[in-house]
């Protein structure tokens, strides 16, 4: 990898993680991890991992479907209607 190809990567990767961090510091706001024993910690460490890496995923899913959905209005498509007129086009010929 070039310093090119890795700037292009990091740049959204940065913004993804800082994301993930915003969203698991307010989803994990009222936690107090003080008085944990290790398997407590374990899991805490999983809620962080899972917020940090899931959540801006979730997040930009439901942003691009909304984003398809407005831009892209949906077309009913026929299939027999498409097969009769590709097997009609391919007689006349």
């Amino acid at each position: 990898m070039n310093f090119e190809e890795i700037s292009a990567f990091s740049t959204p990767l940065i913004i993804y993680i800082v994301m993930g961090i915003f969203i698991t510091r307010i989803q994990l706001d009222q936690v107090n991890p003080r008085g944990y024993k290790w398997l407590q910690w374990m899991q805490f460490v999983v809620d962080v991992l899972k917020n940090v890496l899931l959540w801006p995923l979730v997040l930009f899913i439901e942003k691009s479907q909304q984003w398809l959905a407005s831009t892209a209005p949906l077309e009913e498509v026929n299939p027999v209607k498409e097969l009769v007129s590709a097997t009609a086009n391919k007689t006349s010929k």
